[in-house]
């Protein structure tokens, strides 16, 4: 997240997953008595060009995992700041 945030992307969601399996079939979960730390994350961003331009810096910071680009339709996006 903090690369998108360098790189001027208006905003981003980090989404923690509960658990969750990859390719080697190892459930990673958050349970306390299986506390791992590599849960799936989900980071949304609504900038698909800029994601483009990042992809192989990216592809350098994930270790394992997958990477996807999805579309999604924005219905409202609100600063949440007072302008005056």
């Amino acid at each position: 997240m903090l690369l998108l945030r360098d790189r001027g992307f208006a905003g981003a969601t980090v989404v923690r997953g509960m658990a969750g399996f990859g390719a080697s079939k190892k459930i990673h979960t958050g349970k306390i008595l299986r506390l791992s730390t590599d849960l799936p994350l989900i980071v949304e961003e609504e900038e698909e060009d800029k994601i483009q331009a990042i992809l192989p810096e990216l592809e350098g910071v994930i270790g394992s995992g997958l990477i996807t680009l999805e579309s999604a339709r924005v219905i409202l996006y609100r600063s949440g700041s007072k302008e005056t």
